[in-house]
């Protein structure tokens, strides 16, 4: 899937494509919400969920990397290589 069709879609169809498609690289808390770094094929998702939501407060969707900073103590290269 291509970043531009990732963004076109709706949140919900967001979650089923990264459940199914995506790989969980990271996982870390940050000013009261919890953040999940998505891999996909071309480009990585980070799902921004608030202190309360079940549903996620956002998508942040990124193809460089620069803003894995937040997330390189936490990420194991041993899942990534599997």
């Amino acid at each position: 899937m291509l970043l531009s069709d990732f963004i076109g879609l709706s949140a919900e169809e967001k979650m089923v494509i990264l459940m199914h498609d995506g790989t969980v690289v990271a996982r870390r808390r940050h000013a009261g919400g919890q953040y999940f770094l998505f891999q996909l094929d071309h480009f990585y998702a980070e799902v921004v969920y608030g202190s309360d939501d079940d549903d996620p407060a956002e998508f942040r969707c990124f193809t460089g990397t620069a803003s894995l900073a937040p997330y390189l103590e936490a990420i194991s290269l041993d899942e990534i290589l599997r």
